[in-house]
């Protein structure tokens, strides 16, 4: 993960006895603050590992493993990627919990402004917006 992807991906999956996660983000890559919400979490289908290089080397990795297709199909692997639903159905309770905490303060529309590349942030803003709970823009 680049950062976002893994907390929201965590927490979509965290304490499913059927499911285990694994979860790389590169050192040094994410915030302090995606760090903690990853290596913070305390479930036992949780396994957050902190890797050398960036989310393109990360990826080359992991391509290799998805091309192996006995080893998928043993394990039953799965990505929970930007835009898996999983990640954006816990994106979007992010839009609907920041909407609530500015609400009471404003009457307008709450409008969010998310970092480009980051696509499936946005589509869990645009989820909370059809669920009637953000009803500003959201800026790519």
């Amino acid at each position: 993960t680049s950062g976002d992807t893994g907390p929201a991906a965590i927490e979509a999956v965290r304490g499913c006895e059927a499911v285990r996660i694994f979860c790389l983000y590169p050192e040094g890559r994410v915030s302090r603050v995606q760090e903690l919400q990853m290596v913070t979490v305390d479930s036992p289908n949780v396994f957050v590992y902190r890797t050398e290089g960036d989310t393109d080397e990360q990826a080359e990795a992991l391509k290799r493993v998805f091309e192996d297709a006995a080893f998928m199909r043993r394990h039953s692997v799965c990505s929970i990627n930007s835009i898996n639903w999983a990640r954006v159905l816990v994106q979007a309770g992010y839009y609907l919990w920041a909407c609530q905490q500015v609400s009471p303060a404003s009457d307008r529309p709450v409008h969010f402004v998310v970092p480009t590349g980051a696509f499936g942030n946005a589509a869990g803003g645009l989820l909370a917006k059809r669920l009637g709970g953000a009803g500003g823009r959201i800026v790519c």
